[in-house]
């Protein structure tokens, strides 16, 4: 019995240390990845003007496909 409980409470203290490992890594993966994509779905989806951030919701997407030519030029300059 005694033996079972002191595996336990090594068990416990490894997935601890397995834990405080891992912490900085994903802390690292979220702040790189997850950040800067909610930084670039906000900019997509708002108008700055330096200051202040209006929304204009699917404005942006509608002017970069229907009357942005310099931006199907560049699509078409690798073929």
């Amino acid at each position: 019995m005694q033996k079972q409980v002191s595996l336990r409470v090594a068990n416990r203290k490894d997935s601890r240390q397995a834990i405080m490992m891992i912490l900085p890594m994903m802390a690292g993966f979220i702040l790189f990845t997850y950040v800067p994509i909610f930084y670039i779905l906000r900019f997509a989806f708002f108008n700055y003007n330096g200051f202040r951030a209006r929304f204009i919701g699917m404005d942006n997407f509608i002017r970069l496909f229907t009357r942005d030519i310099d931006y199907w030029k560049s699509i078409t300059v690798g073929r």
